[in-house]
């Protein structure tokens, strides 16, 4: 588009993942539906795409049908729909920075401002665990499943260095710099 000197916001009207499925789809559970969720839109924003349609919103009954939906047949949330919402939440007015993402750390990290707030969402993508090494006094470590906030100061790891230490794994994490660093 670029090339032609264009520009349309771009939207992915179908985007997702399940929480039960059998063949020909792959096994998974609520929990990875949960953690797609954030991943998801913090890939989209990141790549600069205008709005992202979960689908679907509810489960569906069928043979063939996954639960892909937010909300299961009986309209009982999922805990992919409190992920949903606490992302929606942290990530509201943001703009990735250029560049975005972090290079060199362990799975994805990206990185967004929403106005003068610098915040990142961080998870690991082979199951281990991590490090991300914050110029930071400060910052606010959100669970993206659960919601629990837990604040990291530096020195935490025992040297006042202006770097806080926080640690991340598969379940993506929300941070975000509460004293940025000088």
């Amino acid at each position: 588009m670029a090339r032609y000197q264009l520009s349309k916001p771009i939207v992915a009207t179908e985007a997702g993942s399940w929480s039960a499925g059998s063949p020909p789809y792959p096994p998974t559970s609520a929990e990875e539906q949960a953690r797609y969720v954030p991943q998801l839109h913090a890939r989209a924003l990141a790549a600069g795409l205008t709005m992202v349609c979960w689908f679907q919103y509810d489960d569906v009954a069928g043979a063939d049908n996954p639960a892909r939906g937010l909300i299961d047949r009986d309209l009982a949330p999922k805990p992919a729909l409190t992920t949903y919402r606490l992302t929606a939440r942290l990530l509201a007015g943001a703009r990735p920075e250029t560049p975005c993402r972090e290079t060199g750390a362990a799975g994805e990290v990206y990185w967004f401002r929403r106005g003068d707030e610098r915040l990142a969402v961080a998870w690991t993508n082979d199951g281990t665990l991590a490090t991300l090494a914050v110029r930071a006094g400060a910052v606010e470590r959100t669970r993206s499943q659960g919601g629990a906030t837990l604040v990291a100061r530096d020195a935490s790891d025992g040297q006042a260095d202006g770097v806080t230490h926080v640690p991340y794994g598969p379940e993506p994490v929300f941070v975000r710099l509460v004293e940025p660093g000088r």
